[in-house]
């Protein structure tokens, strides 16, 4: 079936008819109905965009922007994505903001990336609005509007983009823009990790459960008694086993503040760079007390 489409698309594109000469860039690129190939796909996107075709002029910007079928050219795509975007192309507004906001291929300009993101979040597109509400979020060439950002993420959530669903749910989480609603900040956590959001999925278990509370009270009263047993009179325990286990009390009590720490700021801890590391310095602790304890015992 894909084999025939293409075969009558191609007798289209070949009479000269633009949107099948989009149309078969299209298959070539994604390798539907025909062989994939890049260069094939570039041929008949520029055929079209001769034609004034939006959809291949922006087909011709990704191609550059990300070296398929050619060299890798901010400055060319930037071109194409402008012809596109100026017919109202709302893939190629989103890249023009995305360019615009990372500076690739022109000067960083957030105000120009800002405008562009408005112009596809007018046709409703959920990326350009939550591209809007990361500058108002961090406050890149506007002031910072924490409700505005709620406002614009809402909209990119409400059509089920799943990094927005994860702000929002941060948002509830920390009351940024929106009084502190941990029920409201799980829902959308929840929305997310169904979507397969990395960050929700970490954001989700660092959630304290009832175990975590029996654990955390444990080390905690744990954490006390060796403090207290450090304080008993010289006359009934050496100096080196009450210094010892003083020494323990506060690396358990540090372990618990650690845990605590890592459950009140999860935006924070569970970015991918930071959540090896906070699993590096518990297991750490956790050595260095089982060590004491060995010596404690002795």
């Amino acid at each position: 079936m894909l084999a025939e489409t293409a075969r009558v698309t191609l007798v289209r594109a070949q009479q000269g008819d633009a949107k099948s000469q989009y149309d078969l860039g299209h298959m070539y690129f994604h390798g539907e109905g025909v062989p994939q190939s890049d260069s094939e796909a570039l041929l008949w996107f520029r055929k079209a965009a001769d034609q004034g075709n939006a959809k291949a002029q922006y087909g011709i910007g990704y191609m550059y922007h990300n070296g398929k079928g050619a060299l890798q050219s901010d400055a060319e795509a930037l071109i194409w994505y402008l012809k596109a975007a100026n017919q109202g192309d709302a893939k190629a507004q989103i890249s023009l903001g995305g360019m615009y906001y990372y500076g690739h291929g022109v000067v960083q300009d957030y105000t120009e990336s800002l405008r562009w993101y408005r112009l596809a979040a007018d046709q409703g597109d959920a990326l350009a609005e939550a591209g809007i509400a990361y500058i108002y979020l961090y406050g890149y060439g506007v002031t910072r509007d924490d409700t505005e950002a709620l406002r614009w993420f809402r909209k990119a959530a409400n059509q089920e983009n799943a990094r927005a669903e994860y702000e929002l749910g941060l948002m509830y989480y920390y009351g940024h823009g929106v009084p502190q609603d941990y029920t409201e900040s799980l829902r959308w956590f929840r929305k997310a990790d169904a979507q397969g959001d990395e960050y929700a999925k970490r954001a989700l278990r660092s959630r304290v459960s009832a175990f975590d509370i029996f654990d955390l009270s444990v080390f905690f009263l744990w954490g006390l008694y060796f403090l207290i047993f450090s304080q008993l009179p010289k006359n009934k325990i050496p100096g080196w086993q009450r210094r010892c286990a003083a020494l323990v009390g506060i690396l358990i009590l540090s372990r618990v503040g650690l845990r605590l720490f890592r459950f009140s700021n999860i935006g924070f801890l569970l970015s991918i760079s930071t959540f090896p590391a906070f699993v590096f310095a518990r297991f750490l602790l956790d050595g260095i007390i089982v060590a004491l304890l060995l010596i404690f015992v002795e």
